[in-house]
């Protein structure tokens, strides 16, 4: 299954690569606040995840972005996809985009792949076997002394202000304009941490795995395990997650 997943991604990856800066895709489809709009590339991409699926007789639940939950057939697992994770970004000319998959069985992430197909990075998490970006091992960061790289995804949410004026006085904050990336980011050591506010649920498990088996940690704001429903994701080196969690509170 992580071969097809890394299939899917490579391929749509090209697709989208191929779109860039034209103008029909970036036409608006719809807005889910004033803040995120999902375009017309997220709908063709997402439709041809789905039918490569179908075709390689995937059985399970897919969670996705543009139709929601969707059944191809009786099995344990889920599939969420994100087809372009960084949509604004994308309709703005900005070079910070990518297909998030991640299999899931029985609420336990098995699988992560993520592309970002400007830059040609291939992310591949698997449970208890490591983080990989094009095929060599990562490593979140050993930092817990400033300067400290915090990212902060958003997409509108109102307590979002408020998370910042507690957490800047401590970290450096930045904002990717993906959730995904972001925390491909902290599985990197590029950034030490990464806070999601109000993400969607496709949003998060590929990634999530990605920041774990790099040697990370992701909780909620309540230093428990972290699951799709949760309001706030906070993933880190572990070095600072306590602090972390101590800021937010």
């Amino acid at each position: 299954m992580k071969n097809l997943l890394i299939s899917i991604a490579k391929s749509t990856g090209q697709i989208i690569l191929k779109n860039f800066m034209k103008d029909e895709s970036k036409k608006i489809l719809q807005f889910h606040s004033k803040y995120s709009y999902s375009i017309r590339l997220d709908k063709i991409i997402e439709n041809i995840i789905i039918k490569t699926l179908e075709e390689n007789n995937f059985k399970g639940t897919l969670i996705t972005e543009e139709t929601g939950e969707l059944m191809l057939g009786r099995s344990k697992l889920k599939l969420f996809i994100d087809p372009l994770d960084g949509s604004v970004n994308f309709s703005r000319g900005i070079q910070q985009f990518c297909i998030s998959l991640a299999l899931e069985k029985m609420d336990k992430t098995l699988v992560g792949v993520i592309y970002d197909p400007y830059r040609k990075n291939l992310f591949v998490a698997e449970k208890n076997k490591g983080a990989f970006l094009n095929d060599k091992k990562i490593n979140v960061s050993k930092r817990k002394m400033p300067p400290l790289f915090v990212n902060i995804e958003w997409s509108g949410a109102k307590s979002y202000l408020e998370i910042v004026k507690k957490i800047i006085p401590f970290y450096r904050i930045r904002t990717a304009g993906s959730g995904v990336l972001a925390l491909c980011e902290t599985a990197c050591g590029i950034t030490d941490g990464t806070i999601l506010v109000e993400n969607k649920p496709w949003d998060i498990p590929g990634g999530a795995l990605l920041v774990e088996e790099a040697g990370g940690i992701v909780t909620n704001s309540e230093s428990k395990r972290w699951n799709t429903s949760n309001k706030l994701l906070l993933a880190s080196n572990g070095l600072i997650h306590e602090d972390l969690i101590k800021l937010l509170s």
